[in-house]
């Protein structure tokens, strides 16, 4: 009887053991995202009216972050966030 029970048994417990390794695979990559946008931006260029902060990994998604300013003729050294 423990030849049929001991496989059904592996069987069954299967799904649970890769469904907790997904999910703690899955929160470390949530991280490292958060971290990486809630970082300060690794490249500030002041020649345009735009912040752009790249971010990822090697083995996430990357892509930027774009913040567009406007600054107003009336007041001198004022920007306002377009985006």
């Amino acid at each position: 009887m423990w030849i049929v029970r001991i496989p059904a048994f592996l069987v069954a417990v299967s799904p649970v053991v890769f469904g907790y390794f997904l999910s703690t695979v899955g929160i470390l990559a949530l991280m490292f995202i958060e971290h990486d946008l809630s970082g300060p931006p690794t490249e500030v260029e002041r020649m345009r009216p735009c912040q752009e902060s790249p971010w990822g990994a090697a083995f996430t998604a990357s892509g930027y972050t774009m913040k567009l300013y406007r600054s107003w003729n009336g007041l001198p050294g004022a920007q306002g966030t377009l985006g």
